[in-house]
């Protein structure tokens, strides 16, 4: 390691020798503002938008929110991987 490792301008990723990546991507969601931040901050709906994301298990039942407990259920290269949050 150099120090040159971490974050770059703009967010990439610095490497050695000072390199840095950026991907960006974007879309046009064609629903309001709050029902579009919603359904991306409900963890219930994360296996929808990213497929790597098996399933979530809510740790104990009512509203999702400030407080909220689960486990992320992720298929990384075969075996499943279990993520508290």
């Amino acid at each position: 390691m150099t120090g040159d490792e971490g974050p770059g301008p703009g967010g990439g990723i610095r490497g050695i020798g000072g390199a840095v990546a950026t991907a960006r991507e974007s879309i046009v969601v064609d629903r309001p503002c709050a029902e579009t931040f919603a359904y991306l901050t409900d963890p219930r709906t994360r296996h929808e938008w990213q497929p790597q994301v098996a399933r979530i298990e809510l740790l104990r039942d009512g509203e999702v929110g400030a407080g909220t407990h689960a486990v992320e259920v992720r298929l990384m290269f075969g075996p499943e991987m279990r993520v508290p949050f």
